[in-house]
Formats: C-alpha cells, sequence, structure tokens
C-alpha cells in the first residue's frame, strides 16, 4: 500500500494556498503570544475557564485525567513509541521515524513559555486541581496532541485499511486533541488562551513537519523505483 502524505488535504499541493495558509497561521501564533505576554490573563480567559469549570460533562474529570496522563512525558513517549512501533512492523519505516521526530520537537513549547513568561490560573481566580511552576503559555500538552494526533490524522490511510475504519481513526484524533484542551482547562493548569496558543504553534509545527515529511516520502519513493527500474527510472 502506498501512502498519499497530502491526499486527505490536498490543498497543500498548491503552493500559492499553502504558503498563505502558513503565513496566515504564524501570524496569528506570534501575535496571539505576544499579546500573552504583554497582558495575561487575556480577555476572556477567566469567564470561558470559569465557565468550563461550572459545566463539566458527564465524566469530564476522568477524562481529563486520562488524557492529561496521555500527553504528559511518559504518556507521549508510551504513545509515540507504539505508534511507530506499529508502522515499522507494517513495512512503514520512514512514516515510523517521522513520528519519532515529534519527541525533540515536543521541548518546543518549553522554550516559547520562558519566552512568554505567562502566569498560570491561580486559586484567587479558578479552581487549581494541577499545580505547575512554570509558565503556561503556549499549552505543551494542546501542542503535543496536535502535533502527534494530526499525524495520525495524515496517516490514517496506513493504520486502517477500510474507509470508515480511516473515518474513525480521523475523528478519534480530533477528539483526542480537542479534549485535551478542555482538560488543560478544567483542571485549572491553563487559561483557554493557553491552549489556543498550543493549538497555534502545534498546527505551524505540524504543517511544516508535514511537507517535509512529504517532501523526503515523496523523494525515497522515486529513488526507491529507480533503483527497481520503475518506469521513473527509464
Amino acid at each position: 500500500m502506498t501512502l498519499k502524505p497530502v491526499s486527505s488535504a490536498g490543498w497543500l499541493k498548491r503552493p500559492a494556498v499553502r504558503i498563505t495558509a502558513i503565513v496566515a497561521i504564524a501570524a496569528a501564533t506570534l501575535a496571539l503570544s505576544f499579546w500573552a505576554a504583554l497582558r495575561p490573563p487575556l480577555p476572556g480567559d477567566v469567564i470561558v475557564a470559569r465557565w468550563v469549570q461550572a459545566h463539566p460533562f458527564p465524566c469530564a474529570y476522568e477524562v481529563a485525567r486520562l488524557v492529561n496522563a496521555l500527553g504528559s512525558a511518559p504518556g507521549a513517549i508510551f504513545l509515540s513509541g507504539t505508534l511507530a512501533g506499529y508502522l515499522a512492523w507494517r513495512g512503514f519505516p520512514r512514516q515510523a521515524a517521522v513520528i519519532v521526530l515529534t519527541l525533540p520537537i515536543r521541548l518546543l513549547p518549553s522554550a516559547v513559555k520562558e519566552l512568554v513568561a505567562s502566569p498560570r490560573p491561580t486559586p484567587e481566580l479558578l479552581t487549581v486541581l494541577e499545580f505547575r511552576s512554570d509558565p503556561g503559555f503556549p499549552s505543551g500538552h494542546a501542542f503535543g496532541a496536535v502535533l502527534l494526533f494530526g499525524l495520525v490524522w495524515w496517516l490514517a490511510p496506513l493504520l486502517a485499511r477500510r474507509r470508515l475504519a480511516q473515518h474513525a481513526v480521523r475523528a478519534l484524533a480530533l477528539g483526542l486533541v480537542l479534549a485535551t484542551g478542555y482538560s488543560r482547562v478544567l483542571v485549572g493548569a491553563h487559561w483557554p488562551s493557553d491552549v489556543l496558543g498550543g493549538y497555534l504553534w502545534g498546527l505551524l509545527i505540524l504543517l511544516a513537519l508535514l511537507r517535509i515529511a512529504s517532501v523526503w516520502l515523496g523523494c525515497t519513493r522515486l529513488q526507491d523505483t529507480k533503483r527497481s527500474g520503475g518506469p521513473e527510472a527509464r
């Protein structure tokens, strides 16, 4: 089975559209980051966070414990290693390498946090069930969820053979991204703007990673075809 890396996002094939989208996301990411550095918490953070904590859905805290654990360092290593191992076992070592690459990239939010230095919620403003001493913007859990589960979305044709199963994989990936952001606000670990920042930074890096991976996989397929004496080699 041959993976078409951009088959689920054909617009990425158009350079003008791709560049415009990346520039727009980058501008929004930097603008929110500067705003968070100048005026924490951002307008609406307290109101939205209080509403989320006042209206939990059934089993919300159980879901929060699960996705927060999956987004921690041990959880991320376990998920990424399992997914990479499965892809390698299926005969897709290059795609597995892309998954492994997300682990060092997860360190990026720590550097951004030190630059922005936006404080996390405090017990005076919210119910805080998870206390952390480092700055809050952007949410590392949200960043990592977009990065890893965005790749799961992209790799759905390799993870499931039937189209219905591929849709289920992508729905699960999207659900985990949204549940991660919700959970970080629910336990008082982050402001909504921290989560949004994590989503934006994650999406920006994800798009760049997808582009690099697409080019790399395309080049390696061409080299494999030439070595095997396929049509492109003639």
